[in-house]
C-alpha cells in the first residue's frame, strides 16, 4: 500500500494550479493576437517602404521589407501550431511556448530597431514619419502584449533604444524633442501595461 502511494506523482497544489490556468488564458489571449499583430507588421513595413522609396537605397529597403515578412509569415504558422495544443498541457510546454513568445518578439522588433540605422532618410520630415510609425509599432505591441509584461519590455526597448539613440545622433532641436517624446511615450505604455497585466492575473486568480 505504502509502495502505491509512493509511486503515484503529487498533485498540483492550489496555488500551482491557480498559476497553471493563468498561463495558459494569457498565452491563449495572446497566439489568438498573433495573426493580427502579423498583418499590422507586414502593412506598416509596406507603408514605410512606399513613403521611403525615393529617400534611401531600395535594395536595402527591399532587404528589411522581406525580413519584416518573413517573421510575420513564421509567428502566423507557430500561431496555428500552438493554438491547436494550448490546451491540457503541462506547465513546462507553456513555459516553452512563453520562452518562444519572447524571442519571437525580440526578433521582430530587433529589425524595426534596425530600420533606424538601415533605412535611416536624410529628410528630416521623413525620420519624423519613421518614428511615428514606430511609436505605433510600439503602440500596437502596448495592446497585444497587455498580458505578458516580459514580452512587451523585450518588443518595446529593441525599438526605444536605437530609435532614441539615433534621433540623439541627430542632434537638431527637432530631433531631441522627437527622442524626448518617445522615451517619455515608451515610459508610460510600461506603466499601463504592467498595471493591465496585474488586473488581469489578479481577476483570473480571483475567478
Amino acid at each position: 500500500m505504502s509502495d502505491q502511494t509512493e509511486q503515484q506523482p503529487a498533485r498540483p497544489t492550489s496555488e500551482q494550479s491557480i498559476e497553471h490556468a493563468v498561463m495558459i488564458e494569457s498565452l491563449t489571449f495572446l497566439y489568438r493576437s498573433m495573426p493580427s499583430a502579423a498583418v499590422g507588421h507586414t502593412v506598416a513595413g509596406g507603408l514605410i517602404t512606399l513613403a521611403l522609396y525615393e529617400q534611401v537605397d531600395s535594395t536595402t529597403l527591399f532587404i528589411w521589407l522581406g525580413c519584416v515578412i518573413t517573421v510575420a509569415i513564421v509567428r502566423l504558422a507557430i500561431t496555428k501550431f500552438v493554438e491547436r495544443r494550448l490546451i491540457d498541457v503541462e506547465s513546462e510546454a507553456i513555459k516553452t511556448w512563453s520562452n518562444l513568445l519572447a524571442a519571437l518578439a525580440l526578433v521582430q522588433t530587433s529589425i524595426w530597431g534596425a530600420s533606424v540605422f538601415l533605412i535611416w532618410p536624410d529628410d528630416l520630415a521623413y525620420r519624423a514619419v519613421l518614428v511615428a510609425i514606430l511609436a505605433g509599432i510600439i503602440a500596437a505591441g502596448g495592446i497585444m502584449l497587455t498580458l505578458h509584461r516580459k514580452s512587451f519590455m523585450i518588443y518595446c526597448l529593441p525599438i526605444t533604444i536605437p530609435a532614441v539613440i539615433q534621433l540623439a545622433m541627430g542632434g537638431s532641436k527637432l530631433e531631441w524633442i522627437l527622442a524626448a517624446l518617445l522615451i517619455f511615450y515608451s515610459a508610460l505604455l510600461l506603466v499601463s501595461v504592467n498595471r493591465l497585466t496585474n488586473v488581469f492575473l489578479e481577476g483570473i486568480r480571483m475567478r
